[in-house]
C-alpha cells in the first residue's frame, strides 16, 4: 500500500531541528524504512532525505531531522515534502510548501545607517555644499492579474518603475545655476570682476551622468552611479532674513536600454572609507 503525507508539525525548520512530526499513512519501519523526499516548491527534481536522518514511529508517523550541515540540501522558502516507499525514487504522495525552511540570521549594527550625503558630481562636476539632506526616491506601479475563479489576484505585474533624487544645493554659484536650470548659455567673462549667465528659452532637458557618495555601513561608503538622469530644477529659491538660500535640484533617472536588463539605471559600490 503506497505511503500518504497528510501533516507536518512544524511547518517550519531550521538546520539543526530535530523532530519534525509527518503524519501520514503507510509507513514502513525496520529494514523496509520508508522514504521523505523534499524539493523548492516549482522545481521539478526531487531530492532524498538521508535515511540517517528518518525515524520510524508509527503506521502513521515519521519524524524527520536536519543536521547543522544541512547536508540533504534544505533550500530557503518553501518546500515541497513527499513520502514513499522504501527504494522509490519519486513520492507516493506529496504535500505542496508544506515545510518553510529557513535560516537563522544575526543582526548587523553596523548597517544601520545615520548622516548626510557627502558628495554629488553631476556629468563629473562636484556640485558642492548640500542643505537639508537628500532623498532618493524610489517608485514602482503594479497591475493586479485577476481571474473569475479566484477573489485573490493571481499575479502582479511591475508596470511602471522610478527614480528621483532630490536635494537643495547650498552653493548657489552661476554654474550650478547654469546646469541646474539646464541653460544652453555660457557665462561670460566682462570687464570689472563681472560674469554674465543669460537664461530663457531653452528647451531641451538636459541628461547626464550622475554619482553620489553617500554614508553606508560603519566604516563604509556607497557610490551610487546612475547613467542617465534628466537635470530639472523645481521649487522655490528664497532670499530672506531668517535663512540661507538654497538651490533646489531634482533628477529624474532614465534607462540606459543598450545595457543588460538587470543593469539600466544604475550600480552601488560599497567600499571602505
Amino acid at each position: 500500500m503506497p505511503a500518504t503525507i497528510t501533516k507536518i508539525v512544524p511547518n517550519y525548520a531550521k538546520a539543526g531541528d530535530a523532530t519534525i512530526s509527518i503524519t501520514g499513512t503507510g509507513f514502513l519501519g525496520d529494514a523496509t524504512k520508508s522514504t521523505v523526499f523534499h524539493r523548492k516548491h516549482g522545481e521539478t527534481a526531487w531530492e532524498n532525505v538521508d535515511p540517517t536522518r528518518v525515524t520510524f514511529v508509527s503506521a502513521t508517523e515519521l519524524t524527520i531531522a536536519i543536521d547543522a550541515e544541512n547536508l540533504d540540501g534544505w533550500i530557503q522558502g518553501l518546500e515541497d515534502v513527499g513520502v514513499a516507499d522504501y527504494g522509490d525514487t519519486t513520492p507516493d504522495s506529496s504535500l505542496p510548501q508544506a515545510l518553510y525552511f529557513y535560516v537563522v540570521g544575526v543582526s548587523d549594527p553596523d548597517a544601520v545607517i545615520k548622516g548626510a550625503p557627502d558628495a554629488l558630481y553631476v556629468a563629473g562636476r562636484y556640485m558642492g555644499h548640500s542643505h537639508g539632506g537628500l532623498d532618493l526616491e524610489h517608485t514602482i506601479e503594479t497591475d493586479e492579474v485577476v481571474t473569475d475563479q479566484s477573489l485573490v489576484p493571481v499575479r502582479v505585474v511591475k508596470s511602471k518603475e522610478g527614480f528621483t533624487i532630490s536635494v537643495p544645493l547650498a552653493e548657489v554659484s552661476l554654474e550650478n545655476i547654469k546646469d541646474v536650470w539646464g541653460l544652453s548659455a555660457t557665462i561670460e567673462v566682462l570687464a570689472g570682476n563681472r560674469r554674465l549667465l543669460t537664461f530663457g528659452g531653452d528647451t531641451a532637458l538636459v541628461n547626464k551622468e550622475v554619482m553620489l557618495v553617500l554614508p553606508s555601513a560603519t566604516g563604509k561608503k556607497w557610490a551610487v552611479t546612475f547613467y542617465r538622469a534628466t537635470v530639472v530644477a523645481p521649487g522655490t529659491m528664497s532670499w530672506s532674513k531668517d535663512d540661507q538660500v538654497d538651490l533646489p535640484l531634482e533628477l529624474t533617472c532614465l534607462a540606459d536600454t543598450s545595457r543588460p536588463v538587470g543593469d539600466q539605471v544604475g550600480r552601488i559600490l560599497e567600499y571602505a572609507a
